[in-house]
């Protein structure tokens, strides 16, 4: 009968390890969860795939056994591995394959509507989904009536789009209830935002599957965009992978401003064309256009020693540096030097670039 020491232990796939600068983190992919850990317990896991106990108390020395013992029983209580007789029994738990399958040319976009550009909206909403597009934010700047949005939903209702995201001027007499109501309807209705709001609230429905959302902020949305912050970051198997070789927040993205303007991000100055003197396919195939799909955190000064850089969104409209490329974005307030997070809006370097971005 083996004893506890001959036990393998096994790390579930999907416990996946990022290492900072003087911390790391074990994303639970699956419970969409992040613990923050010592280096050296991070260490200490990445070495622990497929060996026994006893194999690692050699590996790390005896005399740090007390250590071992503290690091099991903390990864235990989380779930992150378990013990097994069997020597092969890691091969029930294959490494998380990083690859990308990805038949989409876009995945997401920003569509914003004007009262000049509405007349064009079912054309472009057609383009988009030939080019596979599964998530759409939809931004109004004009006051509407309700038969307009009930009319894009119904048009988007079964097709593969997956998350519809509304973002609505606030207007009196129109009631989120009414859309809360529709989403038993169309359930791609993911979120709505009404800015302008005579107040800050917050509405979930359905178990959290629809979100209301009203907030004192005006129609300057492409300068709100951009923050940096725990609670927006995203913890999910193709986010995750995603972050991995490709950019979290402009990969296979595509914005439409209310001039018609071919972007790669509303909140971003330069364009590739424009959709009224332009084939929106024939841009979206430039080079040009998908050259900052590739850049990653890793690429990126300062996050690519952060350790939340594989499940945090990423910003090149808003930068600390504007003339570089690949600078840490303007708007996060987190040194991965010191652990802490800082209001970013108040650093007095930072609010100097804050003139460049009016």
């Amino acid at each position: 009968m083996s004893s506890i020491e001959d036990k393998y232990i096994v790390v579930m796939s999907h416990c996946v390890v990022t290492k900072g600068k003087t911390r790391s983190i074990v994303c639970d992919l699956q419970r969409q969860e992040y613990t923050i850990i010592p280096n050296d317990l991070a260490h200490f896991l990445e070495n622990a795939q497929n060996r026994t106990i006893g194999e690692l108390r050699i590996l790390f020395g005896t005399e740090n056994s007390e250590i071992i013992d503290e690091y099991l029983s903390f990864l235990i209580e989380l779930d992150f591995i378990y013990f097994s007789s069997l020597e092969n029994e890691q091969i029930r738990f294959p490494a998380l394959n990083t690859e990308i399958v990805e038949s989409s040319i876009i995945s997401n976009a920003v569509v914003e509507i004007d009262i000049n550009n509405f007349d064009i909206i079912y054309k472009l909403l057609s383009s988009l989904m030939y080019l596979g597009c599964k998530h759409i934010e939809i931004r109004f700047f004009h006051k509407f009536k309700k038969y307009n949005i009930i009319s894009l939903l119904d048009y988007l209702d079964d097709t593969q789009i997956m998350n519809i995201n509304l973002v609505l001027p606030y207007q009196i007499g129109v009631l989120s209830i009414d859309f809360v109501d529709y989403f038993l309807k169309n359930q791609r209705l993911k979120s709505i935002l009404y800015y302008n709001s005579p107040f800050e609230k917050r509405d979930v429905y359905h178990s959290g599957l629809l979100s209301v959302n009203f907030t004192c902020l005006d129609n300057q949305l492409n300068l709100h965009c951009g923050i940096s912050h725990p609670s927006y970051f995203a913890i999910s198997v193709p986010t995750y992978i995603e972050s991995i070789s490709f950019n979290s927040c402009l990969n296979k993205k595509v914005a439409i401003d209310r001039h018609g303007n071919i972007k790669n991000c509303p909140s971003m100055v330069g364009s590739y064309g424009n959709i009224y003197t332009e084939n929106i396919f024939d841009v979206i195939s430039n080079t040009n256009f998908k050259s900052l799909w590739g850049i990653n955190k890793s690429q990126i000064e300062t996050c690519k020693v952060c350790e939340f850089r594989n499940i945090c969104t990423d910003c090149r409209a808003f930068l600390e540096a504007p003339n570089d490329l690949y600078s840490k974005p303007l708007k996060c307030g987190y040194n991965p030097d010191t652990n802490i997070w800082e209001d970013w809006s108040t650093n007095p370097i930072k609010q100097k670039t804050f003139l460049v971005y009016k």
